[in-house]
């Protein structure tokens, strides 16, 4: 699907523009200036939340948490259902880069968890209300939960499995 009108993303590091084919720079511009103030005040209230020694996740299908270790890397413990980042004891949670590279880590680990998960349950929810698909299509979209194409394909977002049970069958 492509962009009909301008779309603007705000994220921690900017503010995303999507444009639709046949708009302009100048009219790109202009729109700017006419969202400044919006744009301005929604990417104040956009701050990441900084992942350090109590950051958690506690949902229902994934589990994370991080703990000091005695090694000078990196290491993961994973579990069914259950991560444990392994940080070496002079960790400088403030660093912007290992802050990115920590988000990656715990969003493949949710994507992973994500590819056991979700076509499980679909296929259950799928038998049950007699509705068959094709396939499933596990993705990061932080909008959308899922969606489903004319071919019987579902596109789920990992981030579902951060979701109660009840909403994510929804």
């Amino acid at each position: 699907a492509r962009a009909k009108g301008i779309i603007f993303r705000t994220k921690s590091d900017a503010i995303y523009i999507s444009v639709p084919l046949g708009v302009t720079l100048e009219e790109v511009k202009v729109v700017i200036e006419k969202m400044r103030d919006k744009l301005s005040t929604s990417r104040k209230k956009a701050p990441r939340v900084r992942i350090d020694l109590n950051y958690r996740i506690d949902a229902e299908h994934f589990k994370l948490s991080l703990v000091t270790g005695k090694q000078d890397t990196f290491q993961a413990r994973s579990k069914p259902e259950e991560m444990e980042i392994i940080c070496p004891k002079e960790t400088d949670f403030n660093d912007e880069r290992l802050q990115a590279w920590l988000r990656k880590v715990i969003e493949e680990a949710l994507r992973k968890h994500a590819k056991v998960i979700l076509p499980l349950r679909l296929a259950e929810l799928s038998a049950r209300y007699k509705l068959p698909f094709r396939g499933v299509k596990i993705n990061s979209s932080r909008g959308r939960w899922g969606s489903c194409s004319v071919k019987k394909v579902i596109n789920l977002s990992f981030f579902v499995l951060l979701l109660p049970e009840y909403l994510i069958d929804y």
